[in-house]
């Protein structure tokens, strides 16, 4: 017996209050058709790793994980992007 589940990234980022990317990977990580900049992130995430963080700049961070499919093959680039609310704030309390 299967399963499935729709992910409705809209519903998702608008009750979490964050701005959600879902980056399809229909031919794999190292497609093509995949900027360098999204196979250089999927190829860099893991079972051990499974997240990964990445600075913007001062008031912007993104954080990326994998989706994967049944056969735990990557499916999709999941990104979240947020406000770097408790950096600006160490920063502001430094100075």
């Amino acid at each position: 017996m299967v399963f499935s589940a729709v992910l409705d990234i809209d519903r998702v980022a608008e009750q979490t209050k964050t701005n959600l990317t879902l980056h399809r990977l229909p031919a794999g990580l190292t497609s093509p058709d995949n900027s360098p900049e999204l196979q250089a992130i999927a190829t860099s995430l893991s079972t051990a790793e499974p997240i990964r963080v990445q600075p913007i700049n001062e008031q912007q961070v993104y954080g990326y994980t994998l989706l994967r499919d049944i056969d735990r093959q990557p499916l999709a680039l999941l990104q979240l992007q947020r406000r770097r609310t408790l950096y600006q704030q160490a920063l502001a309390n430094s100075r």
